[in-house]
């Protein structure tokens, strides 16, 4: 019987250190490239994924009345009501929020790209030698 070198904690560590440094690798070459799209996109998935977890909350919420009949329905139904809208309000503001900052991100790169260019064509003619 062959005697298994490594222990079951080695091979996690080494399992995870190699996937870290992948990570790291694919990190640094893809996962801050162009951050403002990503910022937008991240703000929509943010207001949807808010908008359909308030409604289904606010939906059982309702749903845990006793009845029509009962004396907390028009309680139950006021506070499901509230939060289905407070919480797609709050998710569309957060949202906002994010998509500003991407849009920022995005209009200080293009502001960057933009000065480079003329500093570009400024120089060529001056580092040129005449004969």
């Amino acid at each position: 019987m062959q005697v298994n070198r490594y222990s079951f904690s080695q091979k996690v560590v080494s399992l995870v250190a190699s996937h870290l440094i992948i990570f790291i690798w694919l990190g640094d070459r893809y996962m801050y490239k162009d951050t403002s799209t990503k910022m937008k996109r991240l703000s929509i998935a943010i207001c949807a994924l808010g908008i359909t977890i308030s409604v289904i909350i606010g939906l059982f919420y309702i749903g845990l009345s006793d009845g029509i009949h009962s004396a907390t329905w028009n309680e139950t139904l006021i506070n499901g009501i509230f939060f289905i809208i407070g919480g797609a309000v709050i998710s569309w503001l957060v949202s906002l929020l994010v998509y500003g900052c991407g849009q920022i991100l995005g209009d200080y790169r293009e502001m960057k790209q933009s000065e480079e260019q003329p500093r570009r064509r400024v120089l060529e003619p001056q580092q040129r030698e005449f004969v």
